[in-house]
């Protein structure tokens, strides 16, 4: 069977490596020929693909040592919830937040001793974002902080955190190191896995080398797991 005669399915974007492959076994059965782009980069076609040539093609390794590795992955993070230096991070940004609620304000704005002190380190580590983003990283996290309410806390809390570990891996990339090297950095201070998803968008939104991050850091895995990233990276990947 040629595989120039089949039909090209278009994805989405966000769709499950699992669902993809059964969609072509489906469309196989039904004796059509078949095949979809992954990321727009490595192909499966319907007359030859199986969970596991998909697994190894897409994430590197079958899907059992994949699981194997997720699961390896979350006793890490619980370690990390358990450290109580990882604790006391999150209390600090938690902290910005309720300062801010309780801070003055000062030229039209809330002010806190805590707020700024976190802006301070962001205005520091935006020397080391892609040209013309440096002025809405910083401002991105500013209006985070004035937009905090009772309701939102807990999820703007994840966001600074996030932002911040970005600009700690944006400037340990600027110093000579491997990728090995910052992808060891980036698993230490990364503390949980929809934490890592946005170190991983904001990565893409404001470093020069976000695609890079993504593809030897993140590993195509995270398009499984986190299928967020997709368009962002499709986005991303078109401009360099």
């Amino acid at each position: 069977m040629k595989k120039t005669n089949a039909k090209k399915i278009e994805l989405l974007g966000g769709e499950m490596l699992d669902d993809v492959v059964e969609m072509l076994l489906k469309e196989k059965a039904k004796g059509n020929h078949t095949y979809c782009m992954w990321c727009d980069e490595i192909r499966l076609d319907s007359d030859t693909v199986t969970i596991e040539n998909a697994y190894i093609a897409v994430v590197g390794c079958t899907r059992a040592e994949y699981e194997r590795k997720l699961k390896e992955e979350s006793e890490r993070i619980h370690k990390i919830l358990d450290d109580p230096d990882a604790i006391n991070e999150t209390n600090a940004l938690k902290g910005i937040l309720e300062s801010k609620r309780t801070g003055r304000k000062k030229n039209g704005k809330y002010y806190s001793p805590k707020a700024e002190e976190y802006l301070n380190k962001l205005k520091e580590y935006s020397n080391y974002c892609m040209k013309g983003k440096k002025e809405e990283y910083v401002g991105l996290a500013e209006k985070m902080i004035l937009a905090v309410t009772e309701d939102n806390m807990s999820e703007l809390e994840s966001q600074l955190i996030a932002l911040e570990d970005a600009g700690l891996i944006m400037k340990e990339m600027a110093g000579d190191k491997s990728w090995e090297e910052i992808k060891d950095y980036a698993h230490s201070i990364i503390g949980l896995a929809h934490t890592a998803s946005l170190v991983a968008q904001y990565m893409l939104e404001f470093s020069q080398c976000g695609v890079g991050y993504v593809n030897n850091v993140m590993g195509k895995a995270c398009f499984k797991a986190m299928p967020n990233l997709v368009q962002k990276y499709k986005a991303t990947k078109s401009k360099k």
